[in-house]
């Protein structure tokens, strides 16, 4: 089984995924983190994380495998599907075995706390970015999976840990 955390950049799903696995003793996947690993590679262009893009499609699956196969089905993955096309990726992996939680926070708390957490990307431009993608992109991914009744949308508002619990509740 694999519970999915989408949501705006800076809307928790980090924090909130760690907990979560930590109490399930699943496993954790950051797609953000698999990307900001790319940026170590000599052969990969990084123009795309400097801009605030979506990393490449192909090098993001690959490594998300690599990840995921020694952990069976109990994974806790943060930041996919950002793309329709990563729905249908991630249920061929997973099967029908997959919770889809929305944390929900809108633009301006977003940027608050990604103003206060002092990661070396997030910059005002990359941020705006990351947001624009978001409504792009990643929001009809979203609208994909709520008209399918498979998205739990949780106010995004909440402590983190209250989320977890949320969502640790409806997954098991």
């Amino acid at each position: 089984m694999a519970i999915v955390l989408m949501g705006r950049t800076g809307s928790g799903k980090s924090t909130v995924g760690k907990l979560i696995a930590e109490a399930l003793n699943w496993h954790y996947v950051s797609t953000g983190d698999i990307a900001r690993s790319l940026t170590s590679e000599e052969n990969i262009n990084m123009l795309w994380q400097e801009l605030g893009q979506f990393a490449p499609e192909e090098e993001i699956r690959k490594a998300f495998e690599v990840e995921i196969m020694d952990h069976g089905d109990m994974v806790v993955i943060d930041g996919m599907p950002r793309k329709i096309e990563q729905i249908n990726y991630l249920q061929s992996l997973f099967g029908g075995n997959i919770d889809y939680y929305l944390l929900d926070i809108d633009k301006d708390t977003a940027r608050k706390r990604l103003f206060t957490r002092n990661r070396l990307d997030d910059t005002i431009s990359t941020i705006e970015n990351r947001l624009r993608n978001f409504d792009r992109t990643t929001m009809k991914a979203i609208r994909k999976l709520e008209q399918q009744g498979l998205l739990n949308n949780i106010d995004g508002n909440q402590s983190s840990y209250s989320i977890a619990d949320i969502v640790i509740h409806r997954a098991i």
